[in-house]
Protein backbone atom coordinates (compact mmCIF):
# COMPACT_ATOMS: atom_id res chain seq x y z
CA UNK A 1 0.00 0.00 0.00
CA UNK A 2 1.27 3.70 -0.57
CA UNK A 3 -0.40 6.36 1.22
CA UNK A 4 0.49 10.20 1.42
CA UNK A 5 1.19 11.69 4.84
CA UNK A 6 2.41 14.82 5.20
CA UNK A 7 2.24 15.21 1.55
CA UNK A 8 5.05 12.73 1.65
CA UNK A 9 4.17 8.92 0.06
CA UNK A 10 4.97 6.06 2.58
CA UNK A 11 4.76 2.31 1.71
CA UNK A 12 3.27 0.09 4.33
CA UNK A 13 2.67 -3.75 4.12
CA UNK A 14 -0.39 -4.99 4.91
CA UNK A 15 0.40 -8.07 7.42
CA UNK A 16 -1.57 -11.26 7.20
CA UNK A 17 -3.21 -11.83 11.19
CA UNK A 18 -3.98 -15.21 9.97
CA UNK A 19 -7.88 -14.97 11.36
CA UNK A 20 -9.43 -14.37 8.81
CA UNK A 21 -10.68 -10.63 8.58
CA UNK A 22 -8.13 -7.53 8.53
CA UNK A 23 -8.93 -3.69 8.94
CA UNK A 24 -6.53 -1.04 8.84
CA UNK A 25 -6.76 2.43 10.06
CA UNK A 26 -4.19 4.31 8.06
CA UNK A 27 -3.42 8.50 9.09
CA UNK A 28 -2.99 10.32 6.34
CA UNK A 29 -4.37 12.48 3.42
CA UNK A 30 -4.89 9.77 0.52
CA UNK A 31 -4.24 6.20 -0.04
CA UNK A 32 -3.06 6.72 -3.73
CA UNK A 33 -2.19 2.59 -4.42
CA UNK A 34 -3.17 -0.81 -2.88
CA UNK A 35 -3.02 -4.12 -3.85
CA UNK A 36 -5.22 -6.90 -1.72
CA UNK A 37 -3.94 -10.95 -2.62
CA UNK A 38 -5.29 -13.65 -1.10
CA UNK A 39 -3.08 -15.63 1.14
CA UNK A 40 -5.55 -18.88 1.53
CA UNK A 41 -7.23 -21.29 -0.92
CA UNK A 42 -10.23 -20.79 0.94
CA UNK A 43 -12.26 -18.10 1.26
CA UNK A 44 -13.56 -14.81 -0.21
CA UNK A 45 -11.84 -11.08 -0.66
CA UNK A 46 -13.63 -7.62 -0.63
CA UNK A 47 -12.11 -4.42 -0.44
CA UNK A 48 -13.19 -1.29 1.08
CA UNK A 49 -11.16 1.88 0.94
CA UNK A 50 -12.57 4.84 3.19
CA UNK A 51 -11.77 8.65 3.41
CA UNK A 52 -13.46 10.50 6.12
CA UNK A 53 -16.98 9.08 5.72
CA UNK A 54 -16.83 8.47 2.27
CA UNK A 55 -16.15 4.92 0.41
CA UNK A 56 -13.94 6.16 -2.66
CA UNK A 57 -13.01 2.15 -3.70
CA UNK A 58 -14.92 -1.14 -2.94
CA UNK A 59 -15.29 -4.50 -4.39
CA UNK A 60 -17.51 -7.22 -4.20
CA UNK A 61 -16.99 -10.51 -2.18
CA UNK A 62 -14.57 -12.30 -4.56
CA UNK A 63 -13.04 -15.85 -4.82
CA UNK A 64 -10.19 -15.15 -7.40
CA UNK A 65 -6.53 -15.29 -7.03
CA UNK A 66 -5.75 -12.49 -8.70
CA UNK A 67 -5.17 -9.56 -6.63
CA UNK A 68 -7.78 -6.50 -5.92
CA UNK A 69 -5.89 -3.55 -6.90
CA UNK A 70 -6.59 -0.18 -5.95
CA UNK A 71 -4.99 3.26 -7.98
CA UNK A 72 -5.64 5.95 -8.17
CA UNK A 73 -6.67 8.60 -10.64
CA UNK A 74 -5.57 11.85 -10.61
CA UNK A 75 -7.90 14.59 -9.47
CA UNK A 76 -7.90 18.30 -10.49
CA UNK A 77 -6.96 20.25 -7.68
CA UNK A 78 -5.33 17.39 -5.80
CA UNK A 79 -1.70 15.96 -5.80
Amino acid sequence: MIYLQGGKPLRDKIKDMGSGNVTLIVRGEAITYLEVRRTSPKGEMKVTIMEDEDIIFETEQVKSDEPIIFKRRATPGRN
